[in-house]
C-alpha cells in the first residue's frame, strides 16, 4: 500500500469521531457509507507500526490500594475473626 495511502487510513482511524472503535468497527461503520480504504487486519497493522494498538479509549485508573493493618496494643483489641489476618499467623 503506498504511503499516501496509508496515512489517509491513519488520519481517518485518529480521527474523534473513531477514536473509541476498534478498527473492526471502523471498517464497517465506513463500509455502510459505502468507503473502503482497506482491509481490518491492514488498519491494525497501520495502527501497530504507529504504535497506537494498545487500548484507545481513556481509561480510569484504579486507587492505590493499602491493605489494612490489625494493630493491637492491649489483650483482646483484635476480635478473633480477624486473627487470619494478623502478620506472622499461619
Amino acid at each position: 500500500m503506498p504511503e499516501n495511502e496509508r496515512d489517509q487510513v491513519l488520519a481517518e482511524l485518529l480521527t474523534p469521531r473513531f477514536a473509541d472503535q476498534t478498527p473492526t468497527e471502523v471498517y464497517a461503520t465506513l463500509l455502510d457509507e459505502g468507503v473502503y480504504l482497506c482491509s481490518v487486519r491492514t488498519m491494525y497493522r497501520i495502527l501497530a507500526a504507529h504504535g497506537e494498538v494498545a487500548e484507545r479509549r481513556r481509561q480510569r485508573r484504579h486507587p492505590v490500594y493499602q491493605k489494612p493493618e490489625l494493630l493491637a496494643e492491649a489483650p483482646n483489641q483484635v476480635s478473633l475473626s480477624r486473627m487470619h489476618a494478623l502478620p506472622g499467623n499461619a
